[in-house]
């Protein structure tokens, strides 16, 4: 009752956000940083393996045919609690994935044991069969080949660096988690780094206001000052709200081939206003981006290199 009253006023429903945060801040000091979502431990098994299997794929199918026959290192950003879109790149084909987050890991491995379980009996045997060469099913929680699958806890995306290495990762991906990240021209910018030649990144990014005084307009989230949005909690996981073509910018200036596609299930605004002035309309987008091949100069350099020592 109380919240229906507050929302009735923005002045008050703002107040509500600063409240909320104010509260949320001082449960993380008493007990340390809070885990992050929970998008398939409230899930059966076989829903978060049909979701992990639904996401997998579209993040595949956007990634270059001759990317995906020569995998080796493949990145989730925001892994949360289940790892089961990264090991579904095992089935694709990667030799190795790793799931980085800024939070703990919160995995309840029980459950993941069957979420997996439950994705070996939705894909073909090829793939099912890179899948059980790196994890253990024999025991009561998920045992997984560690040189293989890793889960990187308490890495926000802007310090991927800290544990993956420059120019080594083939692709990086994420879902729905670069709209939150604190700092999004460090992140974007870390994240390109990791890229090696013709690497490539592809990120769904989702600009829609979350439910943050919705009440008040599908665009009133944009409305409060820094300040204010800061003190609602900004820069602890709310919308970070920056717009489209910001992301494009920022990759660009790291030397990036860029395109975007508008979610058609939200478009709004038509495929040629992604590169001029109705792109701020656009709410939900992929975003993919490519590391260019090294310049010919030194490919050749390198091939005449190769020919001398063989020589």
């Amino acid at each position: 009752m109380i919240k229906r009253l507050l929302k009735k006023s923005y002045s008050a429903h703002i107040g509500w956000y600063v409240w909320k945060n104010v509260r949320r801040s001082a449960y993380a000091r008493r007990h340390g940083r809070i885990a992050t979502g929970g998008a398939y431990s409230s899930r059966s098994p076989l829903e978060a393996a049909q979701r992990a299997l639904k996401w997998g794929s579209e993040f595949r199918n956007r990634i270059s045919p001759d990317r995906l026959r020569r995998l080796d290192s493949v990145v989730e950003l925001g892994a949360g609690d289940s790892l089961a879109i990264a090991i579904l790149w095992i089935g694709f084909g990667a030799k190795k994935v790793s799931g980085i987050d800024a939070f703990g890991d919160p995995r309840n491995l029980r459950h993941e044991k069957a979420v997996v379980e439950s994705l070996l009996t939705l894909l073909p045997a090829e793939e099912c069969r890179r899948i059980r060469d790196v994890v253990d099913l024999g025991r009561d929680t998920l045992v997984v080949d560690s040189s293989r699958v890793t889960y990187l806890e308490h890495t926000p995306c802007e310090r991927i660096l800290e544990k993956i290495p420059d120019g080594s990762v083939d692709v990086v991906y994420s879902l729905a988690l670069l709209e939150h990240v604190r700092d999004l021209d460090r992140t974007l910018r870390a994240v390109y780094a990791t890229l090696g030649p013709l690497g490539e990144m592809i990120h769904r990014v989702d600009l829609r206001n979350h439910g943050v005084l919705a009440e008040f307009g599908d665009q009133a989230f944009l409305r409060p000052s820094p300040l204010v949005w800061r003190l609602m909690g900004g820069d602890k996981g709310l919308h970070n709200r920056k717009r489209l073509g910001f992301y494009k910018e920022v990759l660009e200036d790291c030397g990036a081939e860029v395109s975007i596609e508008s979610d058609v299930q939200y478009e709004v605004a038509t495929p040629e206003a992604l590169t001029g002035e109705g792109s701020s309309r656009v709410r939900v987008f992929w975003l993919a981006a490519r590391r260019p091949a090294l310049p010919s100069a030194f490919g050749g350099a390198a091939e005449a290199n190769t020919q001398e020592r063989a020589g």
